[in-house]
């Protein structure tokens, strides 16, 4: 156990570690429901994609790991979903159906994870129009074994359409590049297999979607649920506060087809922008930081804007003019909000001039003084 000089953060996270074994003894001996401990717990809320959420159930079938649990969350859905959820639950007794009344994601996320069996080690949540790549669910595993200290571990999101077809590549993919700032204020590039702290993912989340990560159970109970006020950015939240638990352990090879849709939710630049600037105003005032974390968080607000730029001009170059116009349009919105937040964060101008000359921005980093 921790001498009582360490973190409150770190020594609250190894109470609900010990909690969470005690829990897991009480549930193997004393509940009929938990005679079988499944390894993995999985939640797949779903409204309205029978065929997607088909896709998502099958690949994880397929996966070479079973032990594992699945709640299916129909979420007020209004077509054939619920009949298809049925048919999938009655094949295969590791998965159960929810239903609940039409509610927003993060709700129906949080209902899925009340339902799981709370003896299980690791939690994922899946997205019913994504499915992972052979293999993933070991990979992802034996990551988390050779990193028991990480809260969590993730593999990266191959962006494609229906049939999984795609031109990305590993060097291409979302957030292939990180920028990461120390307590210091140095920012600098993250090595492709380096650990997320909260110095880069307060400037943005690495993390493009749920299924491509695997948490640690005793990790998300000392988190806490997702919370839905934050609007369609609620992961971002999620994950910086999962960030304040301890490092995030990646694995630098593909395990999530990512079906990419323009028009989906999380590319809508008008809901997603008052969702981050909530986001980021918590970071400044509502949060349990301490005075380096919070500084690192002022200086992640000016950074954001230029790591958009920089994936605005990766796809411009590969050609892909779409997801560079995305990428260009979030740049200048972070831009925006980054200029009215700096005011209140730091009124000395001369780090805005530093900031905006392009020779400190190098591969090396540039320091923030």
């Amino acid at each position: 156990m921790a001498n009582s000089g360490e973190n409150p953060v770190i020594l609250r996270c190894e109470l609900v570690s010990t909690i969470h074994n005690i829990v897991k003894v009480i549930a193997i001996t004393h509940h009929p429901m938990y005679t079988h401990i499944p390894r993995i717990s999985i939640v797949i809320p779903t409204y309205n994609r029978p065929v997607e959420v088909r896709k998502a159930v099958r690949a994880i079938q397929a996966q070479s790991v079973t032990e594992w649990e699945m709640i299916l969350v129909n979420n007020g859905s209004t077509d054939c979903t619920q009949e298809v959820l049925d048919t999938l639950a009655s094949d295969d007794a590791r998965i159960r159906v929810e239903s609940i009344a039409r509610t927003r994601a993060a709700t129906a996320r949080n209902h899925g994870i009340r339902c799981t069996n709370p003896a299980s080690e690791f939690v994922m949540l899946h997205d019913d129009d994504d499915w992972l790549f052979p293999g993933a669910l070991d990979r992802l595993l034996r990551r988390a074994g050779e990193r028991p200290d990480a809260v969590l571990t993730y593999g990266m999101p191959l962006n494609c359409d229906d049939s999984g077809a795609s031109d990305e590549t590993l060097e291409t993919a979302f957030a292939a590049r990180r920028l990461a700032i120390s307590e210091q204020g140095k920012v600098s590039w993250l090595a492709p297999e380096a650990d997320d702290t909260f110095g880069n993912i307060a400037i943005w989340s690495p993390i493009a979607t749920f299924a491509q990560v695997l948490i640690r159970r005793s990790a998300l109970t000392a988190n806490g649920l997702l919370i839905d006020n934050f609007g369609i950015a609620d992961d971002w939240d999620f994950w910086l506060r999962m960030s304040l638990l301890g490092p995030f352990a990646r694995v630098n090879e593909f395990v999530l087809y990512r079906r990419f849709i323009a028009s989906n939710t999380s590319n809508n630049h008008s809901l997603m922008a008052p969702s981050v600037m909530s986001i980021r105003h918590s970071l400044k005032f509502g949060r349990d930081l301490t005075p380096s974390q919070r500084r690192v968080a002022a200086i992640a607000n000016a950074v954001s804007p230029y790591l958009f730029l920089m994936w605005a001009q990766r796809a411009m170059a590969n050609g892909d003019i779409r997801r560079g116009v995305h990428f260009a349009a979030v740049c200048a919105k972070e831009a925006l909000k980054a200029q009215v937040t700096w005011r209140g964060f730091d009124r000395d101008r001369s780090f805005v001039e530093r900031y905006a000359n392009p020779g400190d921005a190098t591969e090396n980093g540039f320091a923030v003084h």
